[in-house]
């Protein structure tokens, strides 16, 4: 998460296993005017905005400033939990959450939303 300094807006930036950039979302921080919400041209939907955590318990969101604020409201065990916000995405990365509840209730193996 950082600040464009052109236009101080928020920019939540989602990466891939690697820790390479793949997706960025844009949200407008101005007061006044129109409020935008956008993907960057070139965004892999795959890799947005997360937060990889232990256990099986994944809350998705439709966007980054709505997990910040989850996770603000609600931090207890947040660092064993995953986190996505799909970003206006068709579907949601599921990472390693497959691997780490092996054995442990069912799945979604396909992407959804």
């Amino acid at each position: 998460l950082y600040e464009d300094a052109l236009h101080h807006n928020c920019v939540f930036v989602g990466m891939d296993e690697h820790g390479v950039a793949k997706h960025a979302h844009l949200r407008s921080t101005s007061s006044s005017g129109k409020v935008f919400r956008i993907n960057v041209d070139g965004s892999e939907a795959k890799h947005s905005f997360h937060k990889d955590g232990t256990d099986c318990s994944l809350y998705v969101f439709e966007a980054p400033i709505d997990l910040l604020s989850h996770i603000t409201l609600y931090p207890a065990g947040w660092l064993e939990h995953s986190y996505v916000a799909c970003c206006r995405g068709r579907h949601a990365p599921r990472r390693g959450l497959q691997a780490a509840c092996r054995g442990r209730g069912t799945f979604a193996s396909e992407p959804f939303l």
